[in-house]
C-alpha cells in the first residue's frame, strides 16, 4: 500500500519554470526480520530489490528474495572478474569469416570477443558484455578490442591478404562518449598501421534510436576518418 501510494504521487507532473516533468519510481522492499535483522542488511536487500524493479521495466515495486541476492552476487563476481581479466590478458578475439556469396571468397573477418576464465573456461559475451556496459568497463574493453582487431587485420595483410577487412562490433554505450570512441579508433589505426578503409565498424539500430543527433554526428566523423560502417541487427 505504501509503495503504491508513493508511485501514485510520483506520477503527478512536476511544474518547473513553466515546464512539466514526469518521472517514475522503482521501489525495492525488504521486510524485518525475514530479510534482515539490522538496518544495514535491510537497506542493502531493499537496494537489490530496487535494481530488480528497474530490470523489470521500472515504475514498479519488488519484494526482496534470496534469488535476487544470488543474482547480485553473481553480477559482482563477473564485474570484479572483468577487472582481473583486463589486467591478466584473459580476453581473446575469435575471427568469423565474412564471405561474398557471389564469388564464394572470404572478404573479411568479424572480431568476436571471448573471456577465457581461469575457472569457468571460455565465457560467452552474452554472459558479461551487459555487465561491462552497466559498469562502464565497456569503454576499456572496447579500446582493447579495436586495437587487437586492427593488429590482426594488419598481420593478415602482411601475410599477403591485402584486401581483407576487419569488422568490429560497437556498443551503444561507446557512442555515449563519442570523443573517446573517435580517439580510440584513431589510436587503434595509428598503432596497428591498418589503413582506415580496412576497418569496418558494426553498429546496431539501438545506437541511432537512443540519441539520434549524437549518433549520426559520430557516424559522420567516423566516415570522415575513412572507416567503413555497417548496420547490424536492424
Amino acid at each position: 500500500l505504501v509503495s503504491s501510494r508513493i508511485k501514485e504521487l510520483m506520477s503527478e507532473a512536476f511544474h518547473i519554470d513553466g515546464h512539466d516533468f514526469h518521472i517514475s519510481a522503482s521501489i525495492g522492499i525488504s521486510l524485518f526480520p525475514q530479510d534482515g535483522e539490522d538496518t544495514e542488511t535491510l537497506m542493502k536487500n531493499a537496494d537489490i530489490a530496487m535494481y530488480h524493479a528497474k530490470e523489470e521495466g521500472r515504475n514498479n515495486s519488488q519484494f526482496f528474495n534470496a534469488q535476487m541476492n544470488q543474482k547480485a552476487l553473481d553480477r559482482l563476481e563477473i564485474e570484479s572478474g572483468l577487472h582481473r581479466a583486463l589486467e591478466n590478458q584473459e580476453l581473446e578475439l575469435f575471427y568469423q569469416p565474412q564471405v561474398d556469396m557471389s564469388t564464394q571468397q572470404i572478404v573479411g573477418f568479424e572480431a568476436l570477443i571471448r573471456w577465457r576464465h581461469p575457472e569457468k573456461g571460455l565465457v560467452s559475451p552474452l554472459d558479461f558484455i551487459g555487465i561491462a556496459e552497466e559498469s562502464d568497463l565497456i569503454h576499456t574493453i572496447g579500446d582493447w578490442v579495436l586495437l587487437e582487431a586492427c593488429r590482426q587485420g594488419k598481420a593478415l595483410q602482411e601475410m599477403g591478404y591485402s584486401t581483407l577487412r576487419m569488422a568490429v562490433n560497437l556498443s551503444a554505450r561507446q557512442f555515449e562518449k563519442s570523443s573517446r570512441l573517435l580517439g580510440s579508433v584513431a589510436t587503434a589505426l595509428n598503432q596497428s598501421g591498418l589503413d582506415a578503409q580496412y576497418l569496418e565498424l558494426e553498429i546496431t539500430e539501438t545506437v541511432l534510436m537512443q540519441d539520434k543527433a549524437n549518433g549520426i554526428a559520430t557516424l559522420v566523423e567516423l566516415q570522415a576518418m575513412g572507416v567503413c560502417l555497417s548496420l547490424d541487427d536492424f
